[in-house]
C-alpha cells in the first residue's frame, strides 16, 4: 500500500512540477496557453520523466556511495533534468546530457544559486508552518499546513525555470561565439552568398596590409638632419 501511495505522490508531484514549469515559460515568453493544454502536455511526458528521474537518481546515488563530492557534482549537473523534459521534449540520456551542457562552465554559479534559493524557501517554509503548528489544531489548519510546502515548491519551480532560461541563453551565446571563431572560411557566408572573412582571416589580412605599406626611408631622414646641421654651422660662421 505504501508503495502505491508513493507512486501516486510521485506521479502527481511530477505532473504538477512540469505543468508549473510549462506555464512559467509561457508567461515569461508572453504566450497564451490554457491550463488544460498544459496538463495534457505534462501528462504526455510523465513516462519519460519517470524513467529519466529514476536514471538520474541511480547515477547520483552511485556517485554518492563512492564519495560524497561526486554525488554533489552530479546533483548540480542534473538540476535542470525535469525542466529539460517538460520544456525541451527530451528524455533519458539526452535530457541528462542537455542539463549537463547547461551547467558546464558555470557549475559554481548554478550550485550557489540553487543552494541559496533552496535555503531561502526552506526558512520561509519554517517561518510559516512553525507558528501555525502552535495554534489550535483543526481540519482546516491541517489542510493549510499540508498545502504550504506544495506552494513553496511551486515557487521554487518558477524561480528555477527563470534561471534555466537564463542559463540556456548564456549557453547559446557562448556556442554562437565559439562557432563563429571556429567556422571554416568556406562556410561563413552572407545572405547573398558572398563569403565573409573569419576572425583569423581578418587578422591575417590586416597583418599583410601593414607589412605591404612602404617603409620610410632612413636615408632621407639622415640627409635632412645633415642639411639642417650644415645650415646651423654656416649661420654660426657668418655671425663670427
Amino acid at each position: 500500500m505504501r508503495v502505491i501511495l508513493l507512486l501516486i505522490e510521485l506521479l502527481v508531484g511530477t505532473i504538477t512540477s512540469m505543468s508549473i514549469a510549462i506555464l512559467a515559460e509561457k508567461v515569461v515568453k508572453r504566450e497564451n496557453v490554457s491550463v488544460i493544454d498544459v496538463l495534457k502536455i505534462a501528462l504526455s511526458k510523465w513516462g519519460g520523466a519517470f524513467v529519466t528521474i529514476l536514471l538520474a537518481g541511480v547515477i547520483i546515488l552511485a556517485a554518492t556511495l563512492l564519495l560524497i563530492i561526486p554525488g554533489i557534482i552530479f546533483s548540480v549537473n542534473y538540476v535542470f533534468v525535469l525542466l529539460v523534459i517538460a520544456l525541451r521534449d527530451k528524455h533519458g540520456t539526452s535530457a541528462l546530457a542537455y542539463s549537463h551542457d547547461l551547467v558546464k562552465g558555470q557549475w559554481w554559479r548554478v550550485f550557489w544559486y540553487t543552494l541559496g534559493m533552496g535555503l531561502i524557501l526552506w526558512v520561509l517554509d519554517l517561518a510559516i508552518i512553525y507558528p501555525l503548528s502552535k495554534l489550535t489544531v483543526n481540519s482546516y489548519l491541517l489542510i493549510a499546513i499540508n498545502f504550504i510546502p506544495a506552494i513553496i515548491n511551486n515557487v521554487y519551480i518558477v524561480m528555477l525555470v527563470v534561471f534555466f532560461l537564463n542559463n540556456e541563453l548564456v549557453h547559446r551565446r557562448r556556442r554562437a561565439t565559439v562557432t563563429e571563431m571556429e567556422t571554416p572560411p568556406n562556410i561563413v557566408k552572407s545572405p547573398t552568398g558572398k563569403r565573409y572573412p573569419t576572425v583569423a582571416e581578418y587578422l591575417e589580412i590586416s597583418r599583410k596590409k601593414k607589412s605591404a605599406l612602404p617603409k620610410r626611408s632612413s636615408s632621407r631622414g639622415n640627409a635632412a638632419k645633415t642639411a639642417k646641421k650644415t645650415a646651423v654651422k654656416k649661420k654660426r660662421t657668418r655671425n663670427t
